[in-house]
């Protein structure tokens, strides 16, 4: 489907954000594109000579392929990095996640345990939060998505989503688990120094704080 100019460069500026070597594989043919696009319109206008459409195209490809080819890409592994770079013809190396295994603390006899975690990529955002007894049974949990931030933030907000469902279902006794040393941090300052665009989300945090017997 063709769209007019604005929506064009509407969808490249919300599809091609962030810092992956993909996304800049997206904005160096991006930018190829217009380079040797308006090179041609100079040519036609001021010299009137002109090149084949094919060798335009192959101009912008090499362009592209040259300016990745001087680093060492290595990107996670999926069908969609294998297909983009292999029809771009560019090496790359294709990474996978190792798996992290590690162990849940339960919680004293009697007190709940909150476990969050924030999620942020490019376009998206996300936090939730679980609630465990000290048996390690979950009692509840709440996921929710929003605007991407930054990664304090999101994790901020499993914590707020956490207790809240705590208060929702009477539990005065809470523990919260979090994997942030960053989150850690800001509890353990306690208000000094949180970065600008958590002060709101701690603010909440600290207001709800104040609901528990136990936190």
């Amino acid at each position: 489907m063709l769209l007019d100019w604005d929506r064009e460069i509407s969808w490249c500026a919300a599809h091609f954000n962030g810092d992956s070597f993909e996304t800049c594989l997206k904005k160096l043919a991006f930018n190829a594109f217009f380079y040797h696009i308006w090179a041609e319109r100079n040519r036609r206008v001021f010299n009137s000579k002109s090149l084949a459409s094919e060798l335009v195209l192959r101009m912008i490809i090499t362009d592209v392929r040259m300016k990745l080819s001087a680093q060492v890409i290595k990107t996670p592994d999926s069908d969609r990095s294998r297909q983009l770079f292999h029809k771009w013809g560019i090496h790359a190396t294709f990474t996978l996640e190792c798996p992290i295994f590690c162990t849940w603390k339960k919680p004293p006899e009697g007190t709940v345990m909150i476990n969050m975690d924030g999620s942020l990529s490019d376009t998206s955002a996300g936090y939730g939060a679980i609630i465990r007894n000290s048996n390690g049974d979950a009692i509840t949990a709440a996921a929710g998505s929003t605007t991407p931030i930054s990664i304090t933030v999101h994790e901020l907000q499993g914590i707020e989503a956490g207790l809240t469902l705590a208060l929702r279902h009477n539990l005065n006794y809470v523990c919260v688990g979090t994997d942030s040393k960053v989150v850690v941090s800001i509890f353990e300052r306690n208000n000094n120094n949180v970065p600008w665009r958590a002060i709101s989300i701690w603010r909440k945090i600290k207001r709800l704080s104040q609901r528990f017997a136990s936190l």
